[in-house]
């Protein structure tokens, strides 16, 4: 499964815990769901730049060495960075609608 088609899947989802949060007035279960929708919004945001960055819609050539490829490898590990720290950023929403809960 590529990160794009998993934010996807996570944003449909968290959109899916944000009504049933609504319909049972769980406040916990509404942030879990936003924290979700938007990680799944991100990763595919971040999963679209990496591919302009990393050169994937365009072929680059470089003279002496493939300075395209090295730029590509450079973008791809940052594209990586992006991701982990969307992933942290989520888990944090989610501890703190997890603390939200089992103070209810």
């Amino acid at each position: 499964m590529t990160s794009w088609q998993r934010g996807k899947e996570n944003e449909e989802q968290g959109e899916r815990e944000i009504q049933q949060g609504q319909q049972r007035g769980d406040l916990g279960e509404q942030v879990r769901g936003a924290a979700q929708d938007a990680a799944g919004n991100i990763e595919q945001g971040l999963d679209n730049l990496g591919d302009t960055l990393s050169g994937r819609q365009h072929d680059l050539e470089g003279h002496d060495r493939d300075a395209g490829r090295e730029a590509q490898t450079w973008a791809e590990h940052r594209g990586d960075d992006m991701e982990n720290a969307a992933d942290r950023a989520g888990d944090w929403v989610n501890n703190r609608a997890n603390d939200l809960d089992n103070k209810s």
